[in-house]
C-alpha cells in the first residue's frame, strides 16, 4: 500500500516537549492530490492535520508553542483568503505543492501576505525536505534532555531518518538514472 501523508503517525513521546512543534497541512478536496510519502513511518517529529480550521485552532489554542507548518499551497491560499492573520507563534511556514512553472508567480503572490514564509517547495521535493527538517530538529533538542530513555528515542528517530533519507535519494537517482538513460535512447 502506498503511504501519504495521512500515514504519518505523531509521537508525542517525546515531540510534545520539543520546540518547535512541527506540523503538516493537507486538506484534500474534491480534485485533491494525494501526496505519496513512502517514508512517512519515519516522520514521527510531525503531526498531520487534514482539515485547516483543526490545525488553525490547534495553533491558536497552544499559543505559547512555536510552531513550524508545512502547508499545502491550496491550504495555504484558502487560510490568506479566508483569515489574513498569521499567528505569532507560526514562526516557519513552509509551503509545498506548487507546480515548478508557477513557482515563481505563487512566490510574488505570497510576498503580499507572510513574512513567515521560509520556503515554497515543489512537491517532488517534499520527502526529502520533510526528513532534513526532521534531522536538524532532532539534533537541535537532543541536548534539551536529560533522560537517557528520551534521548535514545530520538536518537533512534534520527536513525530511522537518515535510513529514510538514504530509500529518498535512492528513489531519486533512480529516477535521474532513468531520464537520462530515455534521453540519450531519443538522441
Amino acid at each position: 500500500m502506498a503511504k501519504h501523508i495521512h500515514h504519518i503517525k505523531f509521537s508525542e513521546v517525546p515531540y510534545l516537549d520539543c520546540q518547535p512543534w512541527i506540523i503538516i497541512l493537507h486538506q484534500l478536496d474534491e480534485s485533491g492530490t494525494i501526496i505519496r510519502l513512502p517514508t512517512a513511518d519515519a516522520l514521527t517529529f510531525l503531526r498531520p492535520f487534514n482539515d485547516i480550521i483543526h490545525c488553525q485552532n490547534h495553533i491558536k489554542s497552544h499559543e505559547r508553542n512555536p510552531f513550524a507548518l508545512f502547508g499545502h499551497e491550496d491550504n495555504i491560499r484558502t487560510w490568506f483568503y479566508n483569515n489574513n492573520i498569521i499567528p505569532d507563534n507560526l514562526e516557519d511556514i513552509i509551503v509545498f505543492g506548487v507546480d515548478k512553472k508557477d513557482l515563481r508567480s505563487f512566490k510574488q503572490w505570497l510576498r503580499r501576505y507572510s513574512r513567515n514564509i521560509q520556503t515554497v517547495l515543489p512537491t517532488d521535493q517534499l520527502e526529502r525536505e520533510l526528513i532534513m527538517f526532521g534531522m536538524r530538529h532532532i539534533e537541535n533538542v537532543l541536548d534539551d534532555f536529560q533522560d537517557p530513555n528520551t534521548k535514545n528515542l530520538l536518537k533512534q528517530d534520527l536513525q530511522k531518518l537518515h535510513a529514510a533519507l538514504d530509500d529518498c535519494l535512492m528513489r531519486i537517482n533512480q529516477i535521474l538514472d532513468n531520464e537520462i538513460a530515455m534521453s540519450v535512447e531519443a538522441k
